[in-house]
């Protein structure tokens, strides 16, 4: 086998160069029958080898090179491993970042986990993110070489992975999509695990039935603190299927993304009360637990969901919690009830005890626009004489439909000299009249918009009691 480099284009230089590395490289491969012809007819000395070369040459010579021989460039040295590992990770879709200690696998990277055991830089690692295939026999195969890889951790230390991110679990089972969770904390002593757009297939005999009944197989999740689910695709029983079957004495945070199952979840709760973290984001439940459901959460800590949630979950509760954060959102349009907003927030901080950081989002209601200054005032002023609230430390307010482009305020100036040419800003003109006067106390609260581009700023009680914004951006 005859490669002639000099047919192709290269200056004199890196011709020399090329010839060079390329035969030394394919001798270090066990290529004993290609020769490297010069243009004169003579051939390279097998005396050249690779090691000689600088490291930015090898790495040239390395990308031409097919999968295969790449491969088995990564078995040769500690320093063309190296080299070459990196580059077999780039074209089997593993993303090795060392700076962020992470590691992220899709496709025919499942395949590559071998070379990354054995690469120089394997060691523990802060994430794992895997995202499996949307074909059923390619994500089958995906789980069992990661399920070999995982098996293949050395002991110690521990914690190999602090965090696990599996996305896309299409599973046969509910028993196969337990048991790949289960083998993935064990083998990586993660503390903390998100399953992201799962979903489980249900027996048929089980389809066919009318009435229900579970056998339920218990599985253990040791060392694990934080769970999280996002767009878990399940019906209501499937939702009481999985919750059933996990008992993870160990957790303290769970977090559930998109529609879920109430019933579930609160039998979930009744199991596992030492969560000190509940939260809820964009969640349509499919049904209400009844009312005998009452939950024993005496740690929790965090809330978060919206003025539904939340009330559903602190009206379940034996005791007010001892809140030190409370994150209240406004139902979409297309699921808001009848109470208004304030009512639902004033509702649930009368059911909480502690030192509360209060985070609220209300919905941009135009009706509150009619409200002036002093209506919001002295409503706010109704609503103290009426109720007993917690300490609030912190208070910060978001809006969803800001457009601060459109609008040029002065930096610093009253709140009530903004010209009123945006229905939005009469929104946040009474909001924020509204819960400063509900927390007098407070000298100053934050704000921010609720979108991808985040913009902050705050609003201020001054001497003259007046209130005055600024945004922490140049508004053009």
């Amino acid at each position: 086998m005859t490669y002639e480099p000099w047919r192709h284009s290269a200056s004199p230089p890196q011709l020399a160069c090329f010839l060079v590395g390329w035969n030394a490289l394919l001798m270090i491969m066990g290529v004993t029958n290609f020769r490297t012809q010069m243009p004169s007819g003579h051939f390279l000395s097998d005396a050249h080898t690779i090691f000689y070369l600088p490291t930015e040459l090898i790495t040239l010579m390395a990308g031409y090179l097919c999968d295969r021989d790449l491969y088995t460039l990564t078995r040769v040295s500690h320093r063309i491993a190296c080299i070459a590992c990196p580059l077999y990770f780039a074209r089997k879709s593993i993303l090795l970042s060392s700076h962020a200690s992470t590691l992220s696998v899709r496709g025919e990277g499942f395949h590559a986990l071998d070379v990354w055991r054995r690469s120089p830089n394997f060691s523990a690692m802060k994430l794992l993110a895997c995202s499996f295939s949307f074909d059923p026999e390619r994500a089958t195969a995906q789980m069992e070489l990661l399920q070999r890889c995982l098996g293949s951790l050395p002991p110690y230390p521990h914690t190999f992975f602090g965090y696990v991110h599996l996305t896309h679990i299409m599973s046969t089972s509910l028993v196969n999509l337990l048991s790949l969770l289960q083998r993935a904390v064990i083998l990586t002593g993660c503390s903390d695990l998100t399953l992201s757009d799962g979903a489980y297939e249900e027996p048929r005999s089980r389809k066919k039935k009318k009435k229900k009944t579970r056998t339920t197989t218990l599985f253990s999740f040791e060392f694990l603190r934080c769970f999280r689910l996002i767009h878990f695709d399940a019906s209501s029983s499937q939702w009481q299927d999985f919750l059933s079957s996990l008992r993870i004495q160990s957790l303290r945070t769970f977090e559930v993304w998109g529609s879920s199952s109430n019933v579930a979840i609160f039998d979930f709760l009744l199991h596992h009360s030492d969560i000190q973290e509940l939260r809820f984001t964009r969640c349509l439940w499919a049904d209400n637990p009844s009312s005998s459901h009452q939950l024993k959460l005496p740690l929790l800590q965090i809330l978060r969901g919206t003025s539904y949630e939340i009330l559903i979950i602190l009206k379940s509760l034996l005791s007010p919690p001892v809140l030190r954060q409370l994150t209240i959102l406004s139902e979409p349009p297309t699921r808001a009830r009848s109470d208004p907003f304030i009512d639902q927030v004033i509702d649930s901080l009368t059911m909480c005890d502690g030192s509360i950081s209060l985070e609220l989002q209300p919905p941009n209601e135009e009706s509150m626009a009619k409200l002036t200054h002093t209506d919001a005032r002295a409503l706010a002023a109704r609503k103290l004489r009426c109720n007993t609230f917690p300490l609030i430390d912190d208070l910060h307010i978001g809006f969803h439909n800001v457009e601060l482009d459109t609008f040029i305020p002065v930096s610093n100036s009253s709140i009530n000299n903004f010209e009123p040419d945006l229905t939005w800003y009469f929104v946040l003109q009474v909001c924020c009249e509204f819960w400063m006067a509900l927390f007098p106390h407070l000298e100053q609260a934050g704000l921010f918009t609720v979108r991808s581009d985040m913009t902050f700023g705050t609003v201020s009680r001054h001497e003259d009691g007046t209130l005055k914004v600024a945004w922490d951006i140049a508004i053009r």
